[in-house]
């Protein structure tokens, strides 16, 4: 028969060991529940409630708690011996401890992913010595638990199941604190992202929470600091656009400038078809002068694209040179066809 010791109030007691199964679930003896357990156990041993063992092999399925408190109040306890195989131990463990124990959601989803474990290893780890490492036994392959299912087993959120199932692959020597309660998921999943010599000493510390509040801190701290990210530039107003306008304008030369004119140009025959649908209306329309409109319109327009600077100065060609103080064309050399037309007849110049 498997035994074990368990120290209470500074003295050892000896008692059965446990399934796996049986021993994923938390339990504590330091607390005035347990105490009151002992005493309750002290004014009889209750016969309904007998502590389920293997018949084979002697190991606790159910009742650790009641059998150390037998241990402690001298009381001699009774016991079912059962002849279960593992899916039927798990099967028990889920039911009479999973959903009735005080727990936090946390520590549902650690024993679900847990229990999961152990029975994808099956009779062959469930027979062997008491461990909580269990990578050195073969798997049988036994389909993974999804997070839904986790989460649907545990009562809990996905997020927790999802943080859980993080360590139990990542970092397994935190699952012990998570199923004692002594970490939170949250706290455990980022952990276990750290070294391994830095999960070590989380696993080992009596304080496993603070522990890796304080190692996350640290690598935290060694990270270099962010370069601060260039201030985004101030929208700019109406008036800065309207001087950008201008001034690209002003800076042209004489290729954009006419292909510049030409967009105003079709700008302005897009706005004529529009104002000419209006006419189309023949309750308003009447009283709209939308024919004026389109007739100005027209004359705008006709008055930029005959004014566009395409065409030499003949004043200069007939000098040879492009000359500054030229008061055709302003020592540009480009000048609009009807100034074009004018010079060819006063200098005489061919086209």
């Amino acid at each position: 028969m498997y035994m074990r010791n368990i120290s209470y109030n500074g003295r050892a007691y000896e008692i059965s060991e446990a399934y796996p199964a049986t021993d994923v679930m938390p339990w504590a003896h330091d607390g005035d529940d347990f105490r009151e357990l002992v005493e309750s156990i002290r004014d009889g041993f209750d016969a309904g409630r007998p502590i389920v063992r293997h018949a084979d092999t002697g190991k606790l399925i159910g009742g650790r708690r009641r059998e150390l408190a037998c241990r402690v109040a001298g009381v001699k306890p009774l016991y079912l011996d059962v002849r279960w195989d593992d899916d039927e131990i798990i099967a028990y463990v889920e039911r009479e401890d999973l959903h009735r124990r005080n727990i936090s959601p946390t520590q549902r989803a650690a024993v679900v992913v847990s229990l999961a474990a152990l029975r994808k290893h099956g009779v062959r780890y469930a027979k062997t010595e008491m461990s909580r490492d269990i990578s050195a036994v073969e798997p049988f392959p036994v389909k993974e638990l999804t997070l839904d299912e986790i989460s649907k087993s545990a009562g809990t959120s996905r997020e927790t199941a999802q943080r859980v199932s993080k360590v139990k692959k990542e970092s397994p020597e935190l699952m012990p604190s998570l199923i004692d309660g002594k970490l939170d998921a949250f706290t455990a999943a980022k952990a276990a992202d750290l070294p391994k010599a830095a999960r070590t000493r989380i696993a080992e510390s009596d304080e496993p929470k603070a522990t890796a509040t304080a190692e996350l801190k640290k690598v935290e701290a060694a990270k270099p600091a962010p370069e601060p990210e260039p201030e985004a530039p101030a929208e700019p107003t109406e008036e800065q656009l309207e001087a950008e306008a201008a001034k690209r304008i002003e800076d042209m030369d004489q290729k954009e400038f006419c292909k510049h004119v030409d967009s105003v140009c079709r700008e302005l025959d897009k706005m004529n078809a529009k104002i000419k649908l209006l006419g189309n209306n023949k309750l308003f329309s009447p009283a709209m002068h939308w024919q004026s409109a389109i007739d100005q319109i027209k004359s705008a327009r006709g008055s930029l694209f005959i004014g566009r600077p395409c065409y030499h100065c003949p004043y200069c060609e007939k000098k040879g040179a492009v000359s500054p103080t030229c008061t055709c064309c302003r020592g540009t050399n480009a000048i609009s066809k009807i100034h074009y037309q004018h010079g060819l007849k006063a200098t005489g110049v061919k086209s």
